[in-house]
């Protein structure tokens, strides 16, 4: 039997799912990558999608049968055809979401018609699942589980598990200090989602001066340098000028959470490894922000227990210092039962998962809901 990840970005799945794919290859006879990117990566064979030419590919390959796909794609109409292929070819389909975060779906767009377009291809997606048209996913490994009634259309199994910051702190836990304050960047004059849906971007200049001043005044308060952990995103030539005299790192976030005497943030999944470190959070938050900015920072602020201060008229008493570096240690472990790792076992990570016998179970399932004329 022979494996396959299919995705529209093979470079950042790979990055975030490394250690599942490697464990997964490793349970089947090698495992391609179906992307529609360049990047080479060690051990695995490649090829690129980019046309109707190479979805015939796909269809040829999957034809082959005995196959178990990663799926690493959304389920936007741009994807349904593919799909369809893996519907007609019986590919048997793993889907797994390994990063935890409470703010999926907790806002809607400020743009009334997109949201009625949404809501519509969300039901048409369901209807062709139900006909039968578009595959049912036959494992989903998730780590942020939600019960949802369209549940039943769209999985034929759940397993949860453990997020990857879960795994990584219980991996390679390591000394823990108390050196920086450390702030989580989330780009967010320049993020993307913004524009995707509707809502009126942030003023870069007016942004980064008050974030640096408020940086700045906690720094000096608590006598503590400041280290800006950098989204994926983020222009690095743009270091200097929005972040000046400030040490600047990509990556490494889970390396300075543990080095934090206090984490700062607005709203972001990269909060979870300081969750994970009992470490004090305080939350970022500005007027100027737009609704879906403000939609994360109240859920995590309500979910955490933790203080949020206006970047705009920012200032540190000894009662908000005292505030600020208090923990609501049971909502936090509420949040790491219900989010990150809710069975505090090994088992539940991606090496404590026989995921080869799990698809094999349901093969065997499928196999025979085929001989009763299921589908």
């Amino acid at each position: 039997m022979k494996a396959c990840l299919l995705s529209d970005n093979v470079d950042k799945f790979f990055e975030i799912n490394s250690k599942f794919i490697y464990s997964f290859s490793k349970q089947y006879d090698g495992l391609d990558l179906i992307n529609y990117g360049q990047q080479e990566f060690d051990k695995f064979h490649g090829f690129n999608v980019e046309n109707i030419r190479s979805l015939y590919g796909i269809f040829k390959y999957f034809s082959k049968g005995d196959l178990v796909c990663i799926i690493g794609m959304n389920d936007s109409p741009s994807e349904w055809f593919k799909y369809f292929i893996l519907r007609v070819t019986n590919t048997r389909l793993i889907r797994i979401t390994s990063i935890s975060t409470v703010c999926n779906a907790t806002f809607n767009s400020s743009n009334f018609l997109l949201q009625i377009k949404q809501k519509i291809i969300f039901f048409l997606y369901i209807l062709l699942l139900y006909l039968k048209v578009l595959p049912k996913i036959d494992l989903y490994l998730t780590s942020n589980f939600k019960e949802h009634w369209s549940n039943k259309y769209k999985y034929k199994q759940i397993e949860v598990i453990n997020s990857i910051h879960c795994d990584e702190v219980i991996d390679n836990l390591g000394p823990i200090t108390e050196e920086y304050i450390v702030f989580l960047d989330s780009n967010l004059p320049f993020h993307q989602d913004q524009s995707k849906y509707g809502y009126e971007k942030i003023n870069p200049e007016d942004y980064y001066k008050q974030l640096n001043f408020a940086l700045d005044s906690m720094s000096e308060k608590f006598s503590k340098p400041v280290v800006v952990c950098l989204h994926p995103k983020f222009d690095v030539n743009l270091s200097n000028k929005y972040f000046p005299e400030k040490k600047t790192s990509r990556f490494n976030t889970f390396k300075y959470s543990k080095k934090a005497f206090l984490v700062v943030f607005h709203e972001s999944s990269s909060i979870n490894y300081s969750i994970l470190l009992k470490k004090p959070i305080v939350q970022l938050y500005s007027n100027d922000f737009n609704k879906m900015i403000t939609t994360g920072i109240d859920v995590y602020k309500e979910a955490l227990g933790i203080k949020s201060l206006d970047m705009k008229s920012f200032l540190l008493s000894k009662d908000i210092c005292r505030d600020v570096l208090s923990i609501d240690y049971d909502k936090y472990e509420k949040f790491i039962n219900e989010n990150l790792c809710r069975y505090h076992s090994k088992k539940s990570s991606i090496e404590g998962l026989s995921v080869y016998n799990i698809v094999q179970l349901n093969l065997k399932k499928r196999q025979q809901e085929r001989s009763n004329g299921y589908y």
